[in-house]
Order: structure tokens, then C-alpha cells, then sequence
């Protein structure tokens, strides 16, 4: 801020970021992502799903696990780990 790259309403979005854990998501490509147990499952119950879904880029991997992860009820992450599914079962490699 001091040599003026950067408001305090820039800031204070930088702050919203790291307290609610979205900055670290955004920064997270270089690592593996963890698929959570519920979607693993059901990627492995599709033969080559979870294969695929292992070839994609981190970033498309957590992509789709943070959708998943954003759900706001039970019904919704269902129906988005089953999306999750088909694009894996189609065996098509993600592009970016």
C-alpha cells in the first residue's frame, strides 16, 4: 500500500481471503488436491472414473472438489458428485 499498488479496500479483500481460506485455495495448483471420501467413492465405483479424474490437472481437480466442497446441502453435493462422475466417466482429459 505504501507505494500505492494496492487500495485498503484491496487490502482488506486480501484479509476476507486468508480469514475464510479461499487464498489458499487459489495459490493451491502445485499441490494435490485431497478428493473427499464421498467423491472418491463414487469415482471409483465407475470403472476408469477415478483414473481419469486422477489424470486432470491439479487445477481442474480442485475445480471440481471445490464445487463439490461449496454445496450448501446434502441434495445439492449428491447431484454434483454425480456431475463429477459422468465428466470422469466420459474419459476425456481436461484442458485449462
Amino acid at each position: 500500500m505504501e507505494q500505492g499498488r494496492m487500495t485498503e479496500a484491496g487490502m482488506e479483500s486480501v484479509r476476507a481471503a486468508k480469514d475464510s481460506g479461499w487464498w489458499d485455495l487459489a495459490y493451491s495448483s502445485k499441490e494435490k488436491p485431497e478428493c473427499p471420501a464421498d467423491l472418491r467413492l463414487e469415482l471409483a465405483s465407475q470403472p476408469g472414473a477415478l483414473e481419469t479424474f486422477e489424470s486432470w490437472r491439479n487445477t481442474e481437480q480442485s475445480r471440481w472438489i471445490i464445487w463439490v466442497n461449496l454445496s450448501k446441502s446434502l441434495e445439492t453435493r449428491e447431484k454434483r458428485i454425480r456431475v463429477v462422475v459422468e465428466e470422469a466417466s466420459r474419459k476425456e482429459k481436461q484442458e485449462d
